[in-house]
């Protein structure tokens, strides 16, 4: 929950502190950003695969009972 990728808005504070130009921040914020959508689509993909690997076992189940 809260706002996606909200730690990233915390770079340019940090980056801000440490005397690192507003320019490389925004590199940085941009970088992460990308980080984020792939290890979210990545996630999402091995989420479905397990639940069909779930759902083939639960099926497997039901049909060496019958």
């Amino acid at each position: 929950s809260g706002i996606a990728g909200g730690s990233l808005m915390l770079i340019p504070l940090a980056c801000s502190i440490f005397g690192i130009s507003n320019d490389i921040a925004m590199q940085v914020v941009g970088i992460g950003f990308i980080i984020g959508v792939i290890q979210d689509s990545t996630e999402t993909a091995l989420n479905s695969s397990s639940d069909v690997v779930f759902t083939a076992a639960a099926c497997g189940i039901t049909e060496v009972k019958k």
